[in-house]
This record gives C-alpha cells, structure tokens and sequence, in this order.
C-alpha cells in the first residue's frame, strides 16, 4: 500500500545512504505530526530519546557497526514496560507509570539497534476488539469504507499498533495477543500479524491481563518482515517462568519453500457460522484454490469443539483478569479520591474512578465465576472444556501440517456504527481458539472486498511451527492478492 515502509527496504536505503536514522527519525516524526491529529493512533511519544539515539545509529552504520536492526524505528503497545516511557495501558489506574525496567522483548530490539519511537493507543487494558476504550479516546484506522467514505475502525485490542504501520508511520510495531488482538487488527488494516506459540516470546516485563493467554506479536507489512523481528524477539528468558526452553530456528531459511506437498486443514465448521460475511467466506475460497494450484493438500477437518472457544475465553480471561487486577488500587498511580471515609471506601473510590467500564465489566464478570457456589459451574467446567478444544486442534494435526481459516467473520465495521457488547465479542470468534489452545497464528493479506476494506486469512500451525506458518504465508503473500491496493 502507498507510503508503506518496510524493513527490508529501510536498511537498503541505509546501505546506499539514501537516508540516515536520524533523517528517517525525522520524517517520521513529521509524518505522525501531521497526519495521525485524524486517527489517534499515537498517543505517548518517545521523540526526543529516540533522536539521541538515532545519531548514534548513524555513526554505528557508517562504521560498519551496530545490531541486524541498526536505526530502524518501531511502535510499541504499552502494555510492554520500556524503562524511563510512560507504560499505561491507557488506563486511568496506572496513568502515570513509567518504569525503571525493559521488558524482555523490547529490550532484545534494542540491543540489535531498534529505536522506540513511540507507544501507540490500544484498548484499556487490552480488554476490546476496536482500540476504543482506552482513556486517550478511539482510534480510528486509515482505511475508509468506498461507499460512503468513513472512516472503520482499525481493532483491537492492538489497533494503535496497526494503524500505525498501515500509515507507514513505522516499519513494525508490537502488540499483545491475549484473545486475537494482533491477528484481528492485522486482518481489518491489511497487514501481517503474527503471534507466536504460549511461551515462545518471554512476557517479562508485560503488564499482564490473562496470564495464561497473553503473548506478544508482531505487526509488519509484509512476511519477511515479521520472521526478521521473531528471529529476534523469539526464545527462552529465565525471568520468565513460562518462558520455553526450545531452540529458535532461523524462520528465513525455509520461507521461500512454498506448500507443494503441504497438507492444509479446512474448518468445515467455519462455514456454519451464521454471521460470516460472504465476501470473506469467498476470498477464503480463493486462498483455498490458489493453495491448491500450488501443489498443496487441501483437506477438510472437524473443530466440532471451535464455536465453544469464545464462550470459555471470556470466562477464564476474565477470572485471570479479576485475580491480576487485584492489586491495582490507585494510591501509587493513576487518580486517589480524597478525603475516603475509610480504608474500604478509599480502595472502592479508586477503582470505580480508574478502571473504564469494559474492564470494570470483566473483573465483574471474572469475580463473580469465581464465587464459591459458581466455580464448578463455570470456571472448572470451562478449563475442561478448554482442553478438549486444545485435543480437537492435536487430533486434526495428526493428519495435517497446518489450518486455514478467515481470521475474523467480517471486515472492518464504521467507527460511529453501534453494537452490543456481544457483537464486539463475537468479532474474535476465529481468533480466540488459538489462544485457548496455546497455538501460534498468522494472519494474511487476502484481498479486499467491494467496498475497498481489507480482509484477512488466518494460518494455524502446531506448537513451535512458526517456521511452517511463515512459509505459508509467503506463499499466499506471493499471489499478490492485494496488488491493487494504491
């Protein structure tokens, strides 16, 4: 897409000294200034450190020296603690934190030369679907609907990432995906979005919402790209107790090899859905013949337990939340009400004025599965029920290398049309099963419908395939389903 910048062919221009760091630095800056006052996307910026160190950069390079990301700028999400910025989570409770540590992740990019230049606008909490609940407002994405001209939204919870690199504003940027929002936010913004396996990427220093769903990704605008920054962010860190301990092959080396030979799951599942959009529903046909005339294996598989995912996701998120959340109590950061009538009214005060209310509703809905006389019928039966979506995903792998399916059920939707808290739920239908299983996903490029909006596939591999996910979605990359986007 027009203005688009990549990583590949920033360090080609650094190479040929078409620009330096610090004039990229530069003209980035200049470009949020000036085209993201409209879409919000940006929110707390890093412009000064990122100069110094930028001048840095252009010396590292004209001596040869520096990390495999020397001078290349990156958004963050702030749910990523980056030592000395503001790290919020855009939400009221935490406001002003600013921590005096980097998180696993962000420091890795650093030590290979990235530069941080700014955190980007997200959902409170990374609890939503569209990046309008935070505290700084809606982002709005920088697509427009054909029809009518307005503006959609770009997702979420992710969607400040997104817009981000879909403006061009920066090559990469990271987010977290705890039920989807790398994935779905990829998919409405027409970029790749890759998360990787529950534990590939070490959560040290990652402000947590579920801590058993929760991994970071990455947002690039094309595949190459995406392995380049996991070859880097991938890998055991012994902060992180959850953190694996396998090795990290290099996800290059076999990206180019095409499927020929590759066996590809089709969710007959999926197309029961009632709410799928049929243009989705015909671009996934695409993808899947086009697979097909590429010499892969086209089978056709039963999730039979996948419409289940959502239902238990929302549950178990949502305990996760209410326990992780327990501490926020808003005397060392964020607003404190004065003048409390005691100790209980001043914790009460507090977390009514610093939590929003998509993150209220979940620590609601999360206390109350937990009550004593709820538990079994809820919280127990739902992790039960998440293993046997996990064993669902293990029985169709015994039989095939990968699954593709859309990863959202529409395209992106207006940012002024309304709907129900279950609707919005319900747009992460696709992408929350990956995450109940601990599975990696990538989401593609696929097309774009009548009406000029992006859509999305999405691949699915076993644990640890990364590797195999980038490879495939080389192949649909290489069919240039988007070549017409100006």
């Amino acid at each position: 897409m027009k203005n688009r910048i990549s990583i590949s062919q920033i360090k080609k221009d650094f190479a040929e000294k078409k620009i330096t760091p610090t004039k990229l630095v530069e003209n980035l800056i200049n470009k949020i200034e000036k085209e993201d006052v409209e879409l919000n996307s940006i929110v707390i910026k890093n412009y000064e450190n990122a100069l110094e160190k930028a001048k840095i950069a252009d010396e590292n390079i004209k001596n040869n020296r520096g990390g495999l990301l020397e001078g290349i700028p990156f958004i963050s999400k702030p749910v990523f603690c980056s030592k000395g910025v503001t790290t919020n989570m855009c939400s009221n409770i935490i406001r002003n934190f600013v921590p005096t540590y980097e998180s696993s992740v962000t420091e890795r990019l650093l030590n290979e030369g990235a530069i941080l230049l700014a955190n980007a606008n997200m959902d409170e909490f990374a609890m939503g679907s569209s990046t309008m609940t935070g505290i700084y407002g809606s982002a709005l994405s920088n697509w427009k609907r054909k029809s009518d001209g307005k503006r959609v939204i770009g997702g979420g919870s992710s969607g400040g990432s997104a817009i981000a690199v879909s403006s061009g504003f920066s090559p990469f940027s990271l987010g977290s995906d705890t039920g989807g929002s790398v994935r779905q936010p990829a998919a409405l913004t027409g970029l790749v979005g890759m998360k990787g396996t529950y534990g590939r990427c070490p959560r040290y220093g990652m402000i947590s919402f579920a801590s058993s769903f929760d991994q970071a990704g990455v947002f690039t605008t094309n595949v190459d790209d995406n392995a380049t920054i996991f070859n880097i962010i991938a890998g055991h860190d012994s902060r992180d107790s959850t953190s694996l301990k396998a090795n990290v092959p290099n996800y290059l080396q076999n990206i180019n090899n095409g499927v020929k030979g590759l066996k590809i799951g089709i969710p007959k599942e999926c197309y029961e859905f009632d709410d799928m959009n049929e243009e989705v529903k015909n671009s996934w046909d695409t993808v899947i013949q086009k697979l097909k005339n590429a010499g892969a294996e086209i089978q056709e598989i039963s999730l039979k337990n996948l419409k289940h995912g959502i239902s238990i996701y929302y549950i178990l998120a949502s305990t996760e939340a209410s326990s992780n959340f327990a501490k926020y109590d808003g005397i060392r950061y964020g607003p404190c009400v004065e003048n409390p009538k005691n100790l209980e009214d001043l914790y009460i005060q507090n977390r009514y004025l610093g939590f929003g209310d998509e993150v209220k509703r979940r620590i609601f809905l999360g206390t109350y599965v937990l009550s004593s006389d709820l538990e079994h019928n809820y919280y127990k039966k739902a992790r039960q029920v998440r293993n046997v979506i996990y064993l669902d995903f293990q029985k169709a792998f015994e039989s095939i290398d990968a699954i593709l399916m859309p990863t959202t059920p529409d395209v992106a939707r207006a940012t002024d049309e309304k709907v129900t808290v279950v609707q919005n739920y319900m747009s992460d239908i696709l992408t929350v099963p990956v995450n109940v299983g601990g599975l990696p996903g990538i989401s593609v490029p696929s097309g774009l419908s009548s009406n000029g909006l992006p859509i999305g596939m999405q691949i699915v591999a076993n644990k640890l395939q990364e590797g195999l996910l980038f490879q495939i979605a080389k192949q649909i990359e290489n069919f240039q389903l988007m070549e017409d986007v100006e």
